[in-house]
């Protein structure tokens, strides 16, 4: 019986860790193993369609109406995707990514960022972007 209490926090951790949207393909998972094989099953399978599939979403993530949070969000879910699968995505294509999908409202942000000699990071520019 030890062990399924261990079993059931272990569960809880592994829940309580993963991104929302991956929590529907664990659903049917009773054990913390159960819950590994169905993300193994899930992620491990190198598809040239799913990572073009995902290349493609994000490359049609735009800043549009909403919110300055959930637009990053949506591209570093996605970056974080490609990265698990493998193929993770440039950190200067990132940031071109971030910056072309944002109107000319940020248009002043653009060129700070663009002028600088040092690299900025993502959370970096998400902080800009906040403050704009």
């Amino acid at each position: 019986m030890t062990w399924l209490r261990q079993d059931k926090v272990l569960f809880g951790a592994l829940v309580g860790t993963i991104s929302p949207n991956i929590v529907p393909y664990i659903t049917q998972s009773k054990t913390s193993r159960d819950t590994w094989k169905a993300l193994a099953n899930t992620y491990t399978r190198l598809s040239r369609g799913h990572i073009k599939q995902i290349k493609d979403n994000l490359k049609n993530i735009s800043k549009g109406s909403q919110s300055v949070t959930y637009y990053m969000q949506a591209i570093k879910t996605k970056v974080d995707e490609l990265t698990t699968l493998g193929k993770p995505l440039d950190h200067e294509a990132l940031i071109e990514k971030v910056l072309d999908s944002i109107d000319d409202t940020f248009q002043y942000v653009i060129d700070v960022i663009n002028s600088c000699d040092t690299i900025i990071t993502f959370d970096e520019i998400h902080e800009k972007l906040i403050n704009k």
